[in-house]
């Protein structure tokens, strides 16, 4: 089951659904399929599918970055507002002192449980606040090679997750996921 159909966005109820793992893993699996034959978008709409399919998020979105104006940017994503959010998902590439600068830097994926909470406000950056403000969970998953940032994943939830949101072997999956789409994308600047 496909979430963009005709280029329309189809709402998603945003919770983490149980059975997340084997959702993954389906994934993964149609993209190791595709990996060698499929373009880099056709790869990168089917690592987001299968984030918002398994994990729930309510959106999700593919932060490419571009070499000329040096900044990160939603290039694709799915899910409610996003079509209207899009120019504003966008970030220098120049480190500053929020989470997704530091996701970048240590090339590590983040979970942030309540970003609501008094310890996150001061790591979100203004236009994350100004575009995303009913976000109340998220996780980004950097996508480097060499050092140097290609891309960075998304997805988040409007409600407060409690225990682990994203166990240790849902985030392996997805952090795969990263690295065949990472690849894709390289290939394609070869």
């Amino acid at each position: 089951e496909r979430l963009w159909e005709n280029k329309e966005v189809i709402q998603v109820e945003a919770s983490k659904p149980s059975g997340s793992y084997p959702r993954l893993a389906r994934g993964l699996q149609d993209l190791n399929e595709i990996k060698n034959t499929a373009d880099a978008s056709t790869i990168a709409s089917t690592v987001l599918e299968t984030m918002q399919q398994g994990m729930g998020f309510k959106r999700v979105a593919l932060f490419l970055r571009n070499g000329n104006t040096k900044k990160l940017g939603a290039r694709m994503a799915f899910g409610p507002g996003t079509r209207e959010a899009m120019s504003a998902l966008q970030f220098n590439e120049a480190f500053g002192p929020d989470v997704f600068h530091l996701t970048l830097a240590q090339n590590q994926p983040v979970i942030v449980d309540n970003c609501h909470a008094p310890g996150w406000q001061s790591k979100l950056p203004a236009w994350f606040k100004t575009a995303l403000p009913s976000t109340r969970s998220f996780l980004c998953i950097p996508l480097v090679k060499n050092g140097v940032p290609v891309a960075m994943l998304y997805g988040d939830w409007d409600v407060e997750l409690t225990g682990t949101p994203v166990e240790s072997h849902e985030l392996a999956q997805l952090t795969q996921m990263g690295r065949v789409l990472r690849e894709a994308l390289t290939r394609r600047t070869r």
